[in-house]
């Protein structure tokens, strides 16, 4: 039996106990609080009001899933009665109500109306039977539509109980006509959760049909047609409308600028169906004859006689100015290293040119191009064809004119010496002499004390007065140098017999005639692979300015600055690094090599490398097996940096190897570390051998014996440097043995550029005592078939 309280109910509990029982034996009682539908209990909101019945003890309120169970006992000694007996209880506490959520989506299909066709996502909570709006949305018709037939807004999925969907409209076509719908979507919330509903919106719109009021017909200060001529002093002009009372329209005038002026915005033509718009001023226009625009919009009866294309709706009026014409010869270029002078050029018509034979007006033009950097090269001939548009201008019929003597000239760059001839060269103009080759307009000028980036202004052979563009102060016999820039020169001449009525440029792209070349440069590649008489080098980073590789290769020398060429190859065209080989060498002497590389303007040359033609260690070979006292090998380094390292096999009485950085004499970067296997690795093998530069003092095998450095009878094994070696340089040696050959040690050295610069060479070095002693050593070249990158 259970007992309703509001939002919960309460069960009661009988039992049947003999008499005379003790009913504090019986153990724990419970009654079971539920909650009614859409509410929750929680145990921490009841509570026992006292007092309690006679007998019950030891009670609590405790949470059982969404119910709440009261747990009590009975007080030990409470003894059955002979008759039934009743325990009320006073109990207080509260139900409350639960939340749920709703989730759907809303799928809206629209036709010349926003939002587009799509699917939007809705939510919302609440708690039970409670109602909130869970989605709101306006369907709008597009400009100039409206629905003919309502929007709706309908449940496709979902318990129709729960919604409510309102639907409020807005009339704002210009008949009235239904513009707008804003749906509300209202839900009660069930006893759960729910989700996957979909409500569906559907509207299309279609157009307005609203009779258009039209601008008919317009004059010119009384004048029809569409092009008007203006003096060139300018004019002012009424523009007269007639068309539909309530037709709307704009005007604006335009210049060849698209600059606007703006003498009426949206204005409505009155009852009358006239309209003036006085005080249209059209201003003077100094240079050429481009139309201004006059440009009525709006409400226009379409489409207007000769208006143009793109603007079928507008009226658009031109006014040509009766301004002089011209001819005008110009000259463009892309190229930032060209300097373009002389253009443009143009001769002017006005009304009294006399074109009378024999006395035809004529344009001797003439423009040049001068290289601020790299060397001109004429690609292609300038001809009448090579103008944009062509001389003469096919299209411009109402002309007559030809074109005579065109020519073009290329200069190549030069340059030239003089001396200051006397006095102090002071300000900018000095006196010279002793002038060797010629000087040029623009030329720059260098020399002890000149200032920089002076350039040529003038030069009069006959006087010997320079004209530079910067003071100076320099000292009776100062020699300059001046450095001619190549020049392109194009001039002729220009007849005319009748012009018409608009100007004419002509205009030469000199991107088709001309390109700029600067030198060619290249990197000399270090000195490998030496013989003793023989070694290679070669050419690397090569560039060809912009122009053509001919030829490039090496030379070699036994003086720095190359006065006597012993040898040099050539290894073809093209900018592709290449590898030469130099021969009949002599071991031990002192050599030069340089790279070269040529292209249409210049032989450039790499860097000097000295070197010294020893026995060299290709990759992966070994040194031939060493004896007994100091053997030296040479091992070239690459220009760009790289890793020296190779594998050591001491055999017999004590040895070392040092890697020493250029010559005998130069610097040791690196040495191999022995001991007796516990103390890790030892050095530098001062102790008997010194380690720099020369090995001098002998020793045998007694003077040896307790060296840790070095591996002698019954020292232990020696440390590979295996894990050293691949945690500093990233490559791992698998194996230590090698062609049946067991390796003892791995010695390295990484170098850089700058050590290039400083010695292009390594000296491998090995020593031993005087007798019993051998070793070999195997060079790496990681990674390799013995070195792997890891």
């Amino acid at each position: 039996m259970t007992t309703q309280f509001e939002n919960y109910s309460v069960s009661e509990i009988n039992f049947v106990e003999p008499v005379g029982n003790d009913l504090g034996n019986l153990g724990v009682y419970s009654l079971t609080l539920t909650p009614d539908l859409g509410y929750k209990l929680d145990a921490n909101n009841f509570s026992l009001i006292a007092p309690l019945p006679t007998g019950i003890t030891n009670y609590s309120f405790n949470q059982a899933g969404s119910n709440v169970r009261f747990d009590f006992s009975f007080a030990n000694g409470t003894i059955m009665p002979s008759n039934d007996v009743e325990f009320p209880l006073c109990i207080q506490g509260f139900a409350l109500l639960l939340g749920f959520i709703v989730q759907g989506a809303v799928d809206i299909d629209t036709t010349n109306a926003t939002p587009l066709p799509q699917l939007v996502p809705y939510s919302g909570s609440g708690e039970f039977d409670s109602t909130s709006i869970v989605y709101t949305q306006t369907i709008l018709a597009d400009s100039g539509y409206y629905f003919f037939v309502e929007p709706t807004a309908s449940l496709a999925v979902g318990d129709p109980t729960a919604y409510n969907i309102l639907a409020s409209k807005s009339y704002n076509g210009p008949n009235g006509e239904l513009t707008a719908v804003t749906f509300t979507v209202e839900y009660t919330y069930p006893n759960e959760d729910v989700s996957g509903d979909l409500i569906n919106i559907v509207g299309e719109a279609i157009p307005i049909v609203v009779k258009t009021q039209l601008i008919n017909a317009f004059n010119l200060n009384g004048a029809s047609g569409y092009i008007f001529t203006i003096n060139s002093e300018g004019a002012t002009r009424t523009l007269n409308l007639i068309g539909d009372p309530g037709a709307i329209y704009s005007v604006s005038l335009f210049d060849d600028l698209d600059n606007e002026t703006i003498y009426a915005t949206n204005q409505v033509m009155g009852a009358s169906g006239t309209a003036a718009i006085p005080g249209i001023i059209i201003p003077s226009y100094a240079t050429g004859n481009p139309p201004y625009e006059l440009k009525v919009t709006g409400q226009i009866n379409t489409p207007p006689a000769n208006s143009p294309a793109s603007n079928p709706t507008d009226i658009l009026i031109e006014l040509r100015q009766q301004e002089p014409v011209f001819i005008e010869i110009t000259a463009t270029s892309t190229d930032p290293n060209l300097a373009i002078a002389g253009v443009p050029d143009a001769l002017n018509f006005n009304a009294d040119t006399n074109f009378a034979p024999g006395s035809e007006p004529i344009l001797n033009f003439s423009f040049t191009a001068t290289s601020s950097a790299g060397e001109i090269q004429q690609i292609a001939a300038v001809t009448e064809n090579s103008f944009s548009p062509v001389i003469p201008d096919p299209a411009s019929d109402d002309y007559e004119y030809s074109i005579s003597g065109l020519a073009s000239s290329l200069l190549a760059a030069s340059s030239a010496t003089c001396d200051l001839a006397a006095g102090v060269g002071a300000g900018t103009s000095l006196e010279v002499e002793n002038v060797v080759g010629n000087i040029e307009v623009g030329a720059v000028v260098t020399g002890t004390n000149v200032a920089s980036d002076t350039k040529v202004v003038s030069y009069n052979n006959t006087t010997g007065i320079l004209v530079v563009d910067k003071a100076q102060n320099l000292l009776l016999g100062t020699t300059l140098t001046i450095a001619n820039s190549s020049k392109f020169t194009v001039s002729g001449t220009i007849t005319i017999a009748s012009s018409g009525d608009e100007p004419i440029t002509h205009t030469l792209d000199l991107d088709n005639i001309l390109t700029t070349i600067d030198p060619p440069t290249i990197v000399t590649k270090g000195v490998s692979n030496e013989t003793g008489t023989g070694a290679d080098s070669g050419g690397e980073s090569i560039t060809d300015g912009g122009g053509t590789i001919s030829s490039k290769g090496i030379q070699w020398s036994e003086y720095a600055d190359f006065n006597t060429i012993l040898g040099a190859n050539d290894e073809g065209t093209g900018t592709a690094d290449f590898t030469s080989s130099m021969t009949g060498l002599t071991t031990g002497n002192n050599y030069y090599v340089r790279a070269y590389v040529q292209n249409e303007v210049a032989i450039a040359y790499g860097q000097v490398i000295g070197f010294t033609p020893n026995i060299t260690v290709p990759c992966s070979s070994t040194a031939s097996p060493g004896s007994s006292g100091i053997t030296d090998t040479n091992i070239n380094l690459d220009s760009g940096g790289g890793l020296i390292a190779v594998l050591f096999d001491p055999q017999g009485i004590p040895d070392k190897l040092e890697i020493i950085h250029g010559g005998p004499d130069g610097t040791k970067v690196a040495t191999s570390g022995f001991d007796n296997g516990t103390d890790g690795n030892a050095g530098p093998f001062d102790n008997f051998y010194s380690t720099e530069p020369s090995n001098v003092i002998p020793a045998s095998p007694s003077d040896v014996a307790n060296i840790d450095q070095f591996i002698g009878t019954m020292k232990g094994t020696a440390p590979t440097r295996q894990t050293q070696f691949e945690s500093e340089e990233g490559f791992q040696v698998p194996n230590m043995t090698v062609g049946g050959v067991g390796y003892d040690q791995i010695i390295w050295w990484r170098y850089t550029a700058s050590d290039w610069q400083t010695a292009p060479n390594v000296t491998i070095r090995v020593t031993g005592p005087a007798s019993g002693t051998s070793w070999t050593y195997l060079r790496l070249c990681c990674p390799d078939a013995n070195c792997d990158a890891m």
